[in-house]
């Protein structure tokens, strides 16, 4: 049963992801791991905060939707980071000086 509690238990990335029902890409995953759990949970931070406080299946719902929306920004940037590198060169896809 989906609960805060059972939530609570959980550690790893993919048993979040499955929890919650929400697909994502492995190699995605792997790449971003810490920085995906890391704006997830300001999120879940951000709907714990929300006054009056969701009922628990809807907070369920808003982590999941907040976790699918976190893993889609780390899946699009990474899918745009090949053409910038071949369109401005390494350095300006990394931050870098143009030149």
């Amino acid at each position: 049963m989906r609960t805060l509690e059972a939530l609570g238990r959980l550690c790893r990335a993919e048993d979040y992801f499955a929890f919650l029902g929400v697909s994502f890409d492995p190699d995605v995953l792997e790449a971003h791991r810490a920085l995906i759990l890391r704006r997830w949970a300001q999120e879940v931070a951000q709907i714990d905060g929300r006054r009056p406080l969701p009922c628990e299946a809807e907070r369920l719902d808003l982590y999941a939707a907040a976790l699918r929306r976190v893993h889609a920004l780390f899946a699009r940037s990474a899918a745009e980071r090949p053409f910038r590198v071949i369109a401005g060169g390494l350095a300006r896809a990394c931050g870098g000086a143009r030149g």
